[in-house]
């Protein structure tokens, strides 16, 4: 029995069909310090300060997948996938599905145990400000509308969004979602434990 998982705590929005959820750039932001207080003691302690550093976030991550290597799964390497994120895929290789389960039970735990919050947090600082964001939209536009999307030249946020849905052209965004995953990124809401 074989299972790819792919990891990722990521805040850019989700264009994988089914129906659009409202989210946009002005969401409330997460509160680090009531975050900090719920989550597991390794995350606690990089969210004490109320910021994650490079190095704070990348040992997150190494634990996380570390933590995925000794639950059973075979952990790959860290790439990026955009907007100063990273993450890995594993697999998991068992002799039944009940094995398969069971190690991915451990895996998702690992999740929880160093990387969901710290990984929501991170995500959140690589927001752009309004003024980028808006900076960015006439070439996020363009890029749309290169890649057959009737988006107007005056759009905004949620229009833009709106069109890619309209037009049902998920992977014809994915360019610019690429290109530009900034734009794209909106803050997440406190994940649940």
């Amino acid at each position: 029995m074989r299972r790819l998982v792919s990891v990722a705590v990521i805040v850019v929005v989700t264009m994988m069909g089914g129906g659009c959820a409202s989210v946009t750039p002005s969401s409330p932001s997460i509160d680090v310090k009531q975050l900090a207080a719920s989550t597991s003691q390794f995350q606690k302690e990089i969210l004490t300060d109320g910021v994650v550093t490079p190095a704070e976030y990348e040992s997150a991550l190494l634990a996380h997948r570390q933590c995925v290597t000794e639950a059973g799964a075979d952990a790959g390497q860290l790439y990026e996938i955009g907007n100063n994120e990273l993450t890995f895929d594993y697999e998991v290789v068992a002799d039944s599905d009940e094995a398969v389960n069971e190690i991915n039970t451990l895996a998702d735990e690992c999740m929880n145990l160093y990387r969901r919050d710290v990984g929501a947090v991170w995500a959140q600082q690589q927001l752009l400000t309004p003024q980028e964001r808006e900076d960015l939209r006439p070439k996020v536009i363009r890029c749309l509308q290169a890649a057959g999307f009737d988006v107007a030249a005056d759009a905004d946020f949620d229009e833009i969004i709106a069109a890619i849905y309209q037009d049902g052209g998920i992977e014809a965004s994915q360019e610019c979602f690429q290109k530009y995953p900034g734009f794209f990124a909106v803050p997440a809401k406190p994940l649940t434990q």
